[in-house]
């Protein structure tokens, strides 16, 4: 995945399993589906940027949490410089990805 890799496991398809969401040196984030289980985890291949976001700062580094307590996961990441971006989830509470 390259330089600078920040992983954070997240059930991002609500399937009952820990999908893959890595940021990286150039700002980008790599996503990673869970297509086995959670006892045997198999992920498929990246999907770069699933969210529509574009650099969003050098070795970024994502955390999910309810920050609006809202009942869906909203993003925070990190980033080389000490900035902090925060992505509000406007979906619905069951879907993450659209």
């Amino acid at each position: 995945m390259g330089y600078s890799s920040a992983p954070a496991f997240v059930d991002l398809d609500k399937d009952g399993d820990l999908d893959l969401l890595s940021g990286e040196y150039y700002g980008n984030f790599h996503y990673f589906e869970n297509t086995g289980s959670s006892s045997a985890p198999a992920f498929s291949a990246t999907q770069t940027n699933p969210f529509g976001l574009v650099d969003v700062g050098y070795s970024s580094a994502p955390a999910f949490g309810d920050l609006d307590n809202d009942g869906d996961l909203d993003l925070l990441s990190g980033e080389y410089y000490g900035n902090f971006r925060y992505f509000e989830n406007n979906s619905s509470p069951s879907i993450f990805l659209a």
